[in-house]
Formats: structure tokens, sequence, C-alpha cells
């Protein structure tokens, strides 16, 4: 989990907001428009970062209440005073700039806002550089889910929860609180 209060303050020539839909069409980002149309339908928000001239130079994708991980196939449910990110995009003349820091920074207003103290995400244990990156933003690890899979069978192991054997996939695992 990320604590929003270890995000930085947003620097001067940035700011963030919500982008929809339509906003979103018109740019070009890593997502296209049928992960874009997904992630909107899963009730995602799309947080966009700006610099000078309003140009477009990140996205963030943040959710609350629950999350759908389609690569372990698990359905997660979110602490109440949490949300989900992931999707995090950077354009690449600006990944050497204070947009990785902005778009952080937008985070942690939207979440301040909506009255939510972090953030949680999914990242693959053999992800080093992802792991640095939310660790240098305070993030500390609250639990770990293995899926193993034999045909339409899924084994689902999370470290504080029971396992779950199914039959189909979508078992759901309920996140602590932080």
């Amino acid at each position: 989990m990320v604590p929003a209060a270890g995000l930085p303050a947003m620097p001067r020539g940035y700011s963030a907001r919500a982008v929809p839909p339509a906003e979103l069409a018109g740019h070009s980002i890593d997502a296209d428009t049928a992960v874009q149309a997904e992630r909107f339908a899963a009730g995602m928000l799309c947080l966009g970062l700006f610099g000078r001239q309003d140009a477009l130079l990140g996205v963030i994708w943040l959710a609350r209440d629950r999350h759908e991980e389609s690569l372990l196939g698990v359905r997660l449910r979110l602490p109440e005073n949490s949300a989900w990110d992931g999707g995090l995009w950077i354009d690449e003349q600006r990944r050497a700039s204070r947009a990785f820091p902005a778009l952080w920074a937008g985070v942690r207003q939207w979440l301040e806002g909506e009255g939510l103290q972090g953030t949680v995400s999914s990242i693959a244990d053999y992800n080093a550089a992802s792991i640095a990156a939310h660790r240098r933003l305070g993030a500390r690890t609250i639990g770990q889910v293995a899926v193993l899979r034999i045909g339409a069978w899924q084994c689902t192991l999370s470290g504080r929860l029971p396992t779950r054997l199914s039959f189909r996939r979508w078992p759901e695992i309920r996140i602590a609180g932080a």
C-alpha cells in the first residue's frame, strides 16, 4: 500500500485532473482504445497529468471498492480507505522529468479529495523496478497472492486468506485494511 501522506506535493507547472473517455480518445497513450473502454467500463477513473499549454504528460488509472485482476483471475475487494492504482503511463519524452512525482502528486490530491488514505496495486515479485519505485513512495507489502491453473481448475493462495480451489476463475480476495 502507498500511503497518501507520503506522496509528493504538486510541483509548479503541473496539474492533474480526471480525463473522460471522449477527451482521452484524442490522445495517444500506451493503452489502446479497447483497453481504455474496458477500464472505463470497469468504473476506473483516468487521472491525467498536464503540463504547460495543457499537454497530456501521463495518466494513471484509479478504482474504488474492487478491482478485477485479469492476469491472476481474481477479484480484489479493497479496504474502504484505499483505491486501486494501475496502468501508469508517462510520455517517453517526459520520463526523465518531474512528471513521475507530479503524477503521484495528482494521485495524492485525488486521494485527499476522496477522503482516502492510500493506494493498493499488484506488482509481480520479479518486477524489481516497480517494487523499488513504490518503496520510494513509502509503499509496504500488505499481502501476496499466487495462482496455479491446470486446465479449467484454479488454485488461489493468499498469505492472509485460506486457499481457494475453484473450477472457475475469479474468486474474491478481501484485502485487509491498512
